[in-house]
């Protein structure tokens, strides 16, 4: 796959970014008044609000045709699915199940047993810190 900075998409938001280099968030609220309306939409149960940047609406349909490019809806699916995406290390990145309570499949074995018990040692941790009980090496408590 070609590298997302030789892709005509990413060319055309770069010259649209140079182009609008100089305008001013204030005269983007004067130059299209329903920005607000316009560039405020609910994405995964989350309230995205774009209007408050330096980005207009054709901005915004150059970020978006760059990510149809690119398939980032299927890069997410393969994220979720948890299948090897760090390449670096050669292993899933395991953000969401770190975060909350989903069930993620590696290789076919769950991970949410070992999640959950890798908080709890954490949770262990932490309030051994907090309460005195695990101590720098001077003795003293950690602040």
């Amino acid at each position: 796959m070609v590298p997302f900075t030789d892709t005509p998409s990413w060319h055309a938001l770069l010259a649209h970014r140079d182009a609008r280099a100089a305008t001013t968030l204030e005269s983007l609220w004067q130059e299209d008044p329903g920005r607000g309306e316009a560039l405020t939409f609910q994405c995964a149960g989350i309230a995205v609000d774009f209007s408050k940047q330096r980005i207009d609406r054709h901005g915004l349909r150059l970020l978006t045709d760059l990510a149809r490019e690119r398939d980032v809806p299927a890069c997410i699916a393969t994220l979720f699915a948890g299948e090897k995406v760090n390449i670096t290390e050669g292993r899933p990145a395991l953000h969401m199940a770190l975060r909350g309570d989903e069930r993620v499949m590696v290789d076919g074995q769950d991970v949410y047993p070992e999640v959950q018990r890798n908080r709890e040692r954490m949770r262990v941790f932490a309030e051994a810190v907090r309460e005195g009980q695990w101590r720098g090496t001077t003795g003293e408590r950690f602040t």
